[in-house]
């Protein structure tokens, strides 16, 4: 027969009990609305990659009770615009944070949104 030191055991039940102690402090979320959490993400995520000028772009999209941001590249105010569009028409979003921000076609600069000029 094994003996295994009491120290083990302690700490396993230790690590155990703190990892049920983390999980009763957790608020619930009911189970519905994480499951709309994933149907609207997947609504948003689908919409943009599916689009022939955002296909290509990487952008991320986080979502918290139907309020969506995205976050990520694009190259110019017409990708930006659609994004946001996209995104505003899909079903379960409330509202959109725009994060995104302006990436120098050739790919050597980041360009603030504040500070980008189409040129005519």
């Amino acid at each position: 027969m094994r003996n295994i030191p009491v120290q083990k055991l302690l700490i396993r039940f230790l690590g155990l009990a703190t990892i049920a102690g983390i999980l009763i402090a957790l608020p619930a979320v009911p189970l519905a609305a994480i499951q709309e959490g994933v149907t609207v993400t997947k609504n948003v995520t689908s919409a943009l990659s599916s689009d022939p000028l955002l296909g290509k772009r990487s952008i991320e999209v986080y979502i918290h009770e139907g309020r969506v941001a995205l976050v990520g590249f694009v190259e110019n105010q017409k990708e930006m615009d659609r994004a946001i569009e996209l995104a505003k028409n899909a079903d379960g979003v409330q509202s959109v944070q725009n994060s995104l921000m302006f990436i120098d076609p050739k790919g050597y600069n980041i360009i603030p949104r504040d500070l980008y000029f189409e040129s005519p």
